[in-house]
């Protein structure tokens, strides 16, 4: 933590830049867990100046009396992310901070930006030399990727391929925030317990229930959503993930590979039941912006999954999922034989907390939480297997806060 570092946003002013990371990189500062020297660069397509990338952040934070110096930290760079130019000038300016550090820092690239980008802005950062390392112990670069890696096992595929060629796998840090939640990665530390772990198996389990519910309906997302629907929106990431801290298998010493390949056999071992399978669509999802009046895209599904992994067999895995529910509610729930239930919930306000040890982790250069190409791909064919089974079942409609 005591090498200068900078800290690249790609589409800085957006929702998840605003909302996520300028809010968890403020919390860190306060708590003073940054490199004592920083710099913050943004990199989108609005021509501000340095005045105008500050004004833009110090709008974003809460009022405190660090903010200021904080705000100080930020520069911007305009540019179009298809242009090999916008990276030079990037450079030029990365390679100017270096010699106000007197040292080649640490770079980090975070994709906060619509994942059509990804191909062509991982691409540049080889082509423009910003992805290379200064070596030895002068500094690393590292690429903080968003999910949606891909929008289906095809394209995931094609962008693991083209990782693999432009970066060494150290890297590539792709997200997924909900390995991040301390609520949920409370379930591995209490399976760890000597009691509880000789129990958590089909013979005292009867239902291990995934719930990622909102009350927050689609709205200006439309067209985005209406393209993914539930399962692409949040099954093959989110949902995926709850399953695997309820299933993987737990060794005595753990390190990140082998917590990746731990989760990569549970999602090899998944099915999903074709019988048991419900989706719907809340009323008024069609009057949307960008959503085709005829529109067949469900916004809530309820499915069930088993797996083949020694000593959860016959266990049925519900999933349950949507928008416009009667109550925002994210959990993993063990019912168990006996009639009583070990639930696992994780509140909304968790995100930050989430999203600061995402930067944390990655600038330690700790891949734990982070999704390996592998986990993304086979979290792709669960997900459309998802996806066929439910599309084959009516589409029924309900209105939004209600019980289905």
């Amino acid at each position: 933590m005591n090498i200068p570092t900078q800290i690249i946003i790609f589409g800085i002013t957006g929702d998840l830049s605003r909302q996520k990371i300028l809010p968890s990189l403020f919390s860190l500062y306060i708590e003073d867990r940054l490199p004592e020297k920083l710099s913050i660069v943004g990199f989108s397509r609005r021509n501000f100046s340095k005045y105008d990338i500050e004004d833009f952040v110090r709008n974003v934070l809460p009022e405190h009396e660090r903010r200021e110096d904080f705000v100080k930290l930020f520069s911007y760079i305009a540019g179009d992310f298809s242009y090999l130019q916008s990276y030079m000038r990037l450079k030029d300016h990365v390679e100017r901070t270096d010699l106000s550090f007197s040292q080649c820092s640490n770079k980090l690239y975070y994709l906060s930006v619509a994942p059509l980008y990804y191909e062509m802005i991982l691409t540049s950062l080889k082509e423009s030399g910003l992805s290379l390392p200064c070596g030895g112990d002068l500094g690393w670069a590292r690429v903080l990727v968003e999910k949606p890696f891909g929008y289906d096992i095809h394209s995931s595929k094609r962008l693991n391929a083209l990782v693999d060629t432009l970066f060494q796998k150290e890297q590539i840090y792709r997200v997924d925030h909900y390995m991040a939640k301390t609520s949920l990665q409370e379930i591995i530390d209490i399976r760890r317990d000597e009691v509880i772990g000789a129990r958590w198996n089909a013979q005292y389990i009867k239902q291990i229930r995934i719930d990622l519910q909102e009350t927050a309906t689609v709205e200006k997302r439309g067209e985005f959503y209406d393209s993914l629907g539930v399962v692409y929106d949040v099954g093959q990431n989110h949902i995926l993930q709850m399953i695997a801290l309820a299933l993987r298998p737990i060794m005595e010493k753990e390190n990140a590979s082998d917590i990746q390949h731990a989760r990569e056999v549970v999602f090899e071992s998944l099915s999903v039941d074709r019988e048991f399978a419900h989706r719907a669509q809340y009323e008024g999802y069609r009057t949307h912006a960008n959503v085709p009046p005829s529109s067949e895209t469900e916004t809530y599904i309820d499915v069930t999954l088993y797996s083949a992994l020694e000593g959860f067999v016959g266990v049925p895995i519900r999933v349950v999922s949507g928008k416009g529910c009667p109550k925002s509610f994210t959990a993993v729930t063990v019912v168990w034989k006996d009639g009583t239930e070990s639930v696992f919930e994780t509140p909304s306000s968790e995100s930050q907390s989430a999203y600061k040890k995402v930067l944390i982790d990655c600038m330690d250069g700790e891949q734990a939480v982070f999704t390996s190409g592998r986990e993304v791909e086979l979290g792709w064919h669960i997900a459309e297997e998802m996806k066929r089974v439910i599309q084959q079942k009516p589409l029924e409609l309900y209105q939004m806060y209600s019980m289905l």
